[in-house]
């Protein structure tokens, strides 16, 4: 059964829009009135066309239409964007620390950690794919390679020199938490990355100039980016929030 929708709903809807630019037509009104003055003072009872009024008129009241046709457009292009913008992920990064270390079989090498939060205003997504950088003072940037798996479970870094019993879960690395799970709409995920920056010594990039880059894409590969300039009391004593004993 089809249910009949009221016609006079919309028609009233207009001309109420309509009126709500009162001014226009007020202008219009008033354009009338200075014609009428100007007839019988100017022109000495000479008669302006009556068509002349009315097209006034008509003119004014087209323009009133116009202004609320404009307001209707303008609200449906802010809802459409609205719409867009919820329909696709909208995901920002900050990279609340990083600490390092030197690692490798000489020490020339960086342990980088990174803790990172990814919060999402935007459409549910995933974080499919990490990739970070050392950009030093200099320019030189150097890649850092998150290639240290975390076994499932809380294990020690022996490498991090970190309190006896403290470790790192693997619950909270980013790189697979950000995957298994979307962050949703209005949401937000903390976590840490783990990995080397090779060819880079320890001395080199830990200090002032040095900035810390992250990229990461969301579901439709558009790539985010995340920096974080060096500061003091960067290197590995403690890993905030993560660690357990």
């Amino acid at each position: 059964m089809t249910v009949m929708s009221n016609p006079f709903v919309d028609p009233l809807a207009f001309i109420l829009a309509v009126l709500s630019h009162w001014f226009t037509l007020l202008a219009g009104c008033v354009v009338t009135v200075v014609i009428n003055w100007v007839e019988r003072h100017l022109l000495k009872g000479k008669k302006i066309p009556g068509w002349v009024e009315v097209s006034v008129l008509v003119i004014f009241l087209f323009f009133a239409s116009f202004q609320a046709w404009r307001d209707q457009y303008r609200e449906a292009a802010k809802a459409n964007e609205r719409l867009a913008e919820l329909s696709a992920p909208m995901l920002t990064g900050s990279i609340k620390k990083v600490m390092e270390g030197p690692t490798g079989a000489n020490g020339d090498d960086c342990l980088v950690i990174a803790i990172v939060t990814i919060t999402n205003t935007g459409a549910p997504s995933v974080v499919p794919t990490f990739n970070s950088k050392i950009r030093l003072k200099d320019g030189r940037e150097f890649p850092i390679i998150f290639d240290i798996a975390i076994p499932n479970g809380d294990t020690i870094i022996p490498v991090l020199q970190l309190p006896p019993g403290t470790s790192l879960n693997s619950a909270d690395e980013l790189s697979r938490k950000a995957l298994a799970q979307p962050i949703p709409t209005g949401g937000a995920t903390t976590g840490f990355l783990i990995g080397t920056a090779q060819g880079v010594t320890y001395s080199e990039s830990f200090r002032p100039g040095t900035l810390y880059v992250l990229d990461f894409t969301d579901v439709t590969g558009k790539i985010n980016e995340a920096t974080l300039p060096f500061t003091p009391g960067m290197n590995m004593k403690y890993l905030p929030d993560l660690l357990h004993r």
